[in-house]
């Protein structure tokens, strides 16, 4: 009789084990890793491409923010993203494209080419009108365009002006903050001029023929910078960056 009652609680014991709920043990959560990536406003046209790059790494989120050449924070920022030379480089900095500068005007305006000279003195201010430039470069244009030109320009010591350091800003020149802005002040009005980075051209306006430009004149380096020589997923990170771009 004690061994049935023995079996019969062994038996329960077993039973109510087997109803018990099964506990499941959660899977481990991906890691994730954020990057802080950094670019000036000539190079912001890279942005897109920032992200499409990180998608290919797992677990890679990008924080990505603009700001001016002299407020990168080169030794905390993963990547920072500069147009042209550097004279305080961080211990990596290495080219990854060239742009150039383009001076662009309204699509409606007939000039196709300027001079070195002759863009310097738009600028300065030497001409108050348009007439005398579509003069030369197109005797039939009519006298449409004998009206005043907006030129619109930089601060001084920012990232376009180094740039163009050639082109001297006259007392008349329009300072934008940055090449988006003159390229939506150009496309808007047809008697201005301005200047950006090439790789920001699209239809909204024309690039004028720069003739007699010397080598190096208008090209300038794209530099990716690091605190450290990128190494594993950021290595990779980069070399899509550099694949794509090109």
């Amino acid at each position: 009789m004690l061994f049935s009652r023995i079996s019969f609680l062994l038996l329960a014991v077993v039973l109510l084990s087997a109803c018990q709920p099964e506990i499941l043990t959660a899977a481990p959560l991906p890691t994730v890793s954020i990057w802080q990536v950094q670019y000036t406003p000539a190079t912001a046209w890279l942005a897109p491409y920032f992200q499409t790059c990180a998608a290919g790494q797992s677990g890679v989120n990008l924080v990505v923010s603009e700001h001016p050449p002299q407020a990168l924070d080169l030794k905390t920022a993963d990547f920072s993203f500069e147009w042209g030379e550097r004279t305080n480089p961080p211990p990596f900095a290495v080219v990854i494209a060239q742009d150039r500068l383009a001076v662009v005007v309204n699509p409606t305006n007939p000039i196709s080419s300027l001079t070195v000279s002759q863009i310097q003195d738009l600028f300065s201010g030497k001409y108050d009108n348009w007439g005398p430039l579509i003069q030369v470069s197109c005797a039939s244009c009519g006298t449409d365009f004998a009206v005043p030109i907006r030129a619109y320009g930089y601060a001084p010591n920012g990232e376009m002006q180094l740039a163009a350091a050639w082109i001297l800003p006259g007392p008349e020149t329009i300072l934008a903050p940055d090449p988006a802005a003159v390229k939506a002040a150009v496309a808007s009005e047809p008697y201005s001029v301005g200047f950006i980075p090439a790789r920001w051209l699209d239809s909204s306006v024309k690039q004028v023929a720069i003739a007699g430009a010397e080598a190096g004149l208008l090209s300038r380096p794209v530099l990716a910078m690091a605190p450290a020589e990128p190494q594993g997923a950021r290595r990779a990170w980069l070399a899509c960056l550099q694949a794509q771009i090109k």
